[in-house]
């Protein structure tokens, strides 16, 4: 069976990897294992704000809907308090530098 990208997938691709997770690296520093990783955290927003979503629920539902696509992008998915709980104590300078 032959792999076709997601628009999704083409769309992150226009942000380079290595710089964001060098921004990552020098915002965060280390994270705990555990921990929502910054790229998992801007892979559902990004979704969300791509598809018009409203609500952390709607990104939750999208997100495991779509689990077997999530694994390409070298995400995961995410619960509402988690996703909460990161946009809430990440910082915003991480993206306006990004």
């Amino acid at each position: 069976m032959a792999h076709q990208n997601t628009i999704l997938s083409q769309m992150l691709k226009l942000v380079p990897r290595h710089e964001f997770d060098r921004l990552s690296e020098q915002y965060d520093g280390k994270r705990r294992a555990g921990a929502l990783s910054r790229w998992s955290q801007f892979v559902a927003m990004f979704t969300c704000h791509v598809s018009g979503l409203s609500s952390l629920r709607d990104i939750e539902s999208t997100l495991r809907a779509q689990k077997h696509h999530l694994y390409h992008l070298a995400s995961q998915a995410v619960s509402r308090s988690v996703l909460a709980r990161a946009n809430e104590t990440l910082d915003y300078p991480f993206f306006a530098a990004l």
